[in-house]
């Protein structure tokens, strides 16, 4: 039984040397079209992972699965790295604030 069947978190090695932990989502459909940034997420039957703060799941489980993908997808597919630190972690409340702010976009 899962709790959401296309999000799982994974414990790994890094885990023990950091506390991150690695948050995978599958994305089973062809994306949506999001101008400026194209198809997102870009590959159907893909899994894209994103390493989070364990506090943090629970915000990535909810924009990737129940928050509607305009609002979303940008975010986590479209320019990650405006929300990923130098150690490859990526802030979902840095995202979530921005949303809240609209500042979602790249452009912005």
């Amino acid at each position: 039984m899962f709790i959401e069947p296309n999000i799982i978190g994974i414990a790994d090695a890094r885990t023990a040397k950091d506390g991150t932990i690695l948050m995978s989502y599958y994305h089973e459909m062809e994306g949506i079209d999001f101008p400026p940034y194209g198809v997102l997420p870009p590959r159907p039957e893909s899994f894209w992972d994103f390493r989070v703060r364990p506090e943090h799941a629970p915000l990535v489980i909810a924009y990737l699965c129940f928050v509607a993908p305009d609002a979303s997808f940008p975010m986590y597919f479209g320019h990650p790295e405006d929300f990923t630190d130098e150690n490859g972690v990526f802030d979902a409340e840095k995202a979530r604030k921005s949303l809240e702010e609209g500042t979602n976009t790249s452009e912005a």
